[in-house]
């Protein structure tokens, strides 16, 4: 069964993150460092949804390169 624990702490909010993807225009890319791809690939799917938008990432370096292509 489940024990009931008291005093434990609720964990910190994440971090937020603040993309550029509304400013961006086609061709336009930004470097995201120290982000992992597959977050990254979330990201542009649910802001390519909310603005109507498509975006491609590749891993460069330490970091993730998004380019709008759409």
């Amino acid at each position: 069964m489940y024990n009931v624990e008291s005093g434990v702490e609720v964990p910190k909010a994440r971090r937020k993150h603040s993309f550029p993807y509304a400013q961006m225009n086609v061709g336009d890319s930004f470097l995201a460092e120290d982000v992992a791809i597959g977050a990254m690939c979330n990201y542009n799917k649910r802001n390519g949804i909310k603005l109507g938008m498509k975006f491609v990432a590749k891993k460069e370096g330490n970091g993730v390169r998004i380019w709008r292509v759409e």
